[in-house]
């Protein structure tokens, strides 16, 4: 015998199954790889964010970043890579601690709108950075820095989209 008020239930424990389960599976803003910052410091201020100085080089990189604010940025084999610098070359050059930040905007109107906390740095340039951060529902042409924060300028030593 067909029962509504069960139909209804069974209805209802799988919209929450399905709500829950899309929740879960946030849709890609961002995927990128990461660009070091170029010979000779770059002298490029991405929005409001310090070029990095020196120029850097990258064995891999790739950032995601998900329309719930879910950042993941992975890092092997960033180190200096600046002939200005021949005591430090294929070293992280006193870098322990990066970060991400997201940058929107453009045509000049670029600005850093979030970050996520510090993560560590191998001597050997590897990093994993995990966090989230409150997206802009207007962010316009997304793009994500690595910094380092051991230094007062805090420049960006990779980005996506350069």
């Amino acid at each position: 015998m067909f029962n509504f008020r069960t139909l209804l239930s069974q209805l209802a424990a799988l919209t929450v199954f399905a709500t829950v389960s899309l929740a879960a599976h946030a849709e890609g803003v961002l995927q990128s790889t990461l660009t070091p910052c170029p010979a000779g410091g770059g002298g490029t201020n991405i929005g409001d964010v310090n070029a990095c100085g020196l120029s850097w080089t990258l064995d891999s990189g790739r950032a995601q970043l998900t329309s719930d604010g879910k950042i993941q940025v992975k890092v092997k084999g960033l180190l200096l890579n600046d002939p200005s610098r021949p005591d430090l070359l294929g070293s992280t050059a006193g870098v322990t601690k990066v970060y991400a930040t997201l940058i929107c905007g453009s045509n000049g109107n670029r600005a850093a709108v979030a970050s996520t906390g510090l993560f560590s740095l191998s001597t050997a340039g590897d990093a994993l950075i995990q966090g989230k951060v409150a997206l802009p529902a207007d962010c316009v042409a997304p793009a994500i820095v690595v910094r380092e924060s051991d230094f007062p300028a805090q420049g960006w030593l990779a980005v996506t989209g350069f």
